[in-house]
């Protein structure tokens, strides 16, 4: 020291590996990914959307002979002739009624008090019944000439993600695949649940399908997929008494509770613990959803705390409608968590529209001003929407997207 004053050796700041290791973790974290699952998606396997179903209903009532025997039946397709005297030689399915203004109009005259001519409100309670009945027979009927595009994408969506991975452990995969992709449906049919369950059969069957029905700690690590339905399956039954669930893998076995509402005595097999039937849960597409059921809920919370997680969403064959606004509360509020950084659009190619006349393209361009938007239906484009075709060239552009590869 000289003058009184100190000299200080500059202070080194440990630099350990593990935070060189930390910091590059960071630069290299992969995204998190929810692909939303509308009716466009489930239409690329024969499943009708909401306008082509009361279409495909008024049919069913025409030409089988199995179920005009039951009262109940004859009344609903009076209702429905009263209701829309549709001419029978019309084939175009723009003139008829949408699932859910059916739907809405019984929901809406019930909530009120009301009833329509002719029609008890006991008949109108019965006939929402009915016809989410009959819809289920319908999307029964159909699944079984499914081209089965929804596992072809899920298959072609998985060995585009595994070819990512290189330095990880082929039984580590899986796992990865599980916490970085979530996937919600709002379709009642079980495509998307048999191409996730046949997925993780296929790969070692160590993972299965998370449906998040229950709340549980975020703390404890999952390695199921995650899979939302916030309006119901065809693929659940549960007892309204005991809360036992029962979840069909690859079979609906909603479709056994929806026939026996049709067919009086129809075998349903009853709880076995209260000997009571069990129940399919199915939320009807209306503007007046029901929301109060315990594991819908359950369901809408978890998905808006995983939605939190989230920065890219890909939205397949569904326009994010007014009617649904309660998932877009929920996507708000996790919106403002952490902030979504790429909305993909994976929709049929229309060529007598623009991409600045598509409803489509705008609807959730408004739910999420500041967000980039990629419009892969203008990009490739995709004439068909989601086809067995078009498949391989959706998850190539995917993954640039979201891999940047």
């Amino acid at each position: 020291m000289e003058n009184g004053s100190s000299e200080r050796s500059p202070i080194k700041i440990p630099f350990p590996i593990d935070y060189i290791y930390l910091i590059n973790l960071t630069f290299n974290m992969s995204s998190i990914n929810l692909f939303i699952f509308g009716a466009g998606a489930s239409k690329a396997d024969h499943i009708p959307l909401q306008n082509e179903l009361i279409s495909e209903i008024l049919n069913l009532l025409e030409t089988s002979k199995d179920i005009h025997k039951y009262p109940s039946i004859n009344s609903l397709k009076n209702f429905l002739r009263k209701m829309y005297p549709i001419a029978k030689e019309s084939q175009s399915s723009i003139l008829y009624p949408t699932f859910e203004e059916i739907l809405g109009l019984l929901q809406f005259a019930l909530d009120r008090d009301e009833s329509f001519k002719g029609f008890s409100q006991e008949q109108l309670g019965e006939f929402i019944k009915l016809i989410s009945a009959l819809m289920a027979v319908v999307i029964e009927e159909k699944a079984i000439i499914s081209n089965k595009v929804n596992e072809k994408f899920i298959t072609e969506l998985f060995e585009s993600f595994k070819r990512q991975q290189q330095d990880l452990k082929s039984d580590k995969i899986m796992e990865k695949f599980a916490k970085e992709n979530f996937f919600l449906n709002i379709n009642y049919d079980t495509l998307l649940d048999k191409a996730l369950d046949n997925l993780t059969y296929q790969y070692g069957g160590i993972n299965s399908i998370d449906f998040c029905l229950e709340i549980k700690d975020s703390n404890i690590p999952s390695k199921d997929i995650k899979l939302f339905k916030p309006h119901g399956t065809l693929n659940l039954l549960i007892c309204k008494s005991c809360g036992i669930k029962t979840i069909g893998g690859p079979l609906n076995i909603g479709f056994e509770y929806f026939k026996s509402l049709i067919i009086p005595g129809f075998g349903l097999n009853n709880c076995p613990h209260c000997k009571v039937k069990k129940y399919a849960i199915i939320i009807p597409p209306t503007f007046f959803k029901e929301l109060n059921n315990v594991l819908i809920r359950n369901v809408l919370i978890n998905l808006e705390e995983h939605l939190k997680e989230v920065q890219n969403l890909i939205f397949i064959g569904y326009s994010f409608p007014e009617a649904d606004l309660h998932l877009k509360y929920v996507f708000k509020k996790a919106q403002l968590f952490g902030g979504f950084k790429k909305i993909i659009l994976i929709d049929r190619y229309d060529e007598k529209k623009l991409q600045k006349d598509c409803p489509y393209f705008y609807n959730i361009k408004r739910s999420f001003p500041g967000v980039e938007l990629v419009d892969l239906t203008y990009e490739i484009p995709l004439p068909n929407g989601l086809a067995e075709n078009s498949i391989e060239e959706i998850i190539d552009h995917l993954s640039k997207h979201i891999y940047g590869s």
